[in-house]
């Protein structure tokens, strides 16, 4: 049994990378900290682990703090503190550490290589950063990481207003408050998962309706692979003849444009936000009103898998209702 104790377990590989990764951080060490999303990256960052991966990112989050070192500095234009006759040294090394800080991130959620949410409140916070240059890279993280991309236009541009600033500002907090402990990033992994659950349901609605509906459904086409609903904000597929059928030449000679249906597949985000409002459902381009067929909050998320339908035959309707309700029953 003596053998069997930690002692004797050899240490993980990447476990030098990552202990050199964390003493960059408790130092300060601007320097090394600028190379690990240059020059170091592929030596240090890549060969962690998952979860390494995370706490570094958590590391860089805690990292784009800044508020400690102004309490008590008066100043009107926040980059005069950065450069002579006016310089303050510490707001300096800060914003320094901050800025090496979110080009990691930036990396990280780029290559979308982060997945725990606990990063989320850090760079949420950052959105206050004084920098206007910072806040817009949390926001683009945000984006990356979320798919939400509420404030995205505010921020991207610069802007230093309150009244244009606070409003997103507020409601990423807000949203962060009512879901925090949920798994709130889209992973590659939930993207695949919701866009083999959107293939499976079109599958079933083309195998089960299509010959019973051949006018409504005639140019109903299902990809074959998941991986042909590349990433959009969420997976979905829309059929929407009546946008397109007519033009393309291929509409049913006996229906009117009105009297197609429109179907909707695919996630949406449950926290309504202005990047939702008006849209339904949500990055769909109808403009027609969709009626929820088939629901279903995925647990731990803040996302729901919807089937929706808009068509002048109820007998359609029905019929698609009926299609799904055996999953409700299980």
């Amino acid at each position: 049994m003596a053998c069997t104790c930690a002692a004797a377990t050899p240490a993980a590989a990447n476990d030098k990378e990552f202990a050199a990764v964390q003493e960059a951080f408790a130092k300060r060490d601007h320097v090394a900290l600028s190379r690990l999303h240059e020059q170091d990256y592929k030596k240090l960052i890549l060969p962690l682990t998952q979860d390494q991966l995370n706490k570094v990112a958590v590391l860089a989050g805690e990292s784009l703090e800044i508020a400690s070192v102004l309490k008590g500095v008066k100043y009107d234009r926040f980059f005069d503190l950065l450069i002579p006759p006016t310089i303050n040294v510490r707001v300096h090394e800060r914003w320094c550490v901050n800025g090496v800080s979110m080009y990691l991130l930036r990396r990280l959620s780029d290559e979308r290589r982060i997945t725990d949410s606990a990063v989320l409140p850090h760079l949420i916070e950052a959105l206050k950063h004084p920098d206007t240059g910072l806040r817009c890279q949390a926001s683009i993280c945000l984006r990356e990481l979320t798919s939400r991309e509420v404030g995205s236009a505010v921020f991207d541009s610069g802007v230093d207003d309150p009244k244009e600033t606070a409003p997103p500002q507020q409601w990423w907090h807000n949203w962060w408050q009512k879901n925090k402990g949920k798994q709130l990033i889209i992973t590659t992994e939930f993207e695949k998962e919701l866009a083999q659950r959107t293939l499976d349901a079109a599958k079933k609605i083309a195998t089960s309706l299509v010959a019973k509906y051949p006018d409504d459904l005639m140019n109903l086409e299902v990809p074959k692979e998941p991986s042909a609903l590349a990433r959009q904000q969420l997976p979905h597929m829309a059929y929407e003849p009546r946008w397109w059928a007519y033009i393309a030449g291929t509409g049913p000679k006996n229906k009117k444009i009105s009297e197609l249906p429109v179907l909707w597949i695919g996630g949406q985000f449950l926290t309504p936000g202005p990047d939702t409002t008006g849209k339904k459902p949500w990055l769909a381009p109808t403009t027609v009103p969709l009626k929820v067929i088939y629901e279903e909050t995925l647990p731990n998320t803040d996302v729901a898998f919807r089937v929706l339908l808009n068509t002048p035959d109820p007998q359609l309707a029905q019929d698609m209702i009926q299609l799904f309700s055996k999953n409700k029953k299980k």
